[in-house]
């Protein structure tokens, strides 16, 4: 799988790669994967496997004091 992460006009802030095997799962924040996201306001995050992979997207504050889940379109 990999995740990419992208500025308002569209370009890459770098991609972070993973192996997952079945039943296994990451957990991070996204600066975490790509520290290039530090700090920015908005955006979009692509997710691409050859496999079926099930995400959850959380919006919060950096410091962590407020979350929120946000469904899927």
């Amino acid at each position: 799988m990999s995740v990419e992460a992208l500025d308002a006009e569209g370009r890459s802030l770098g991609t972070y790669e993973a192996d997952l095997g079945p039943g296994e799962q990451r957990v991070s924040l996204l600066y975490q994967w790509i520290q290039a996201t530090i700090g920015v306001m908005s955006g979009r995050i692509e997710l691409r496997s050859v496999f079926p992979l099930l995400a959850t997207e959380i919006f919060g504050s950096d410091n962590l004091s407020f979350m929120t889940a946000v469904p899927g379109k």
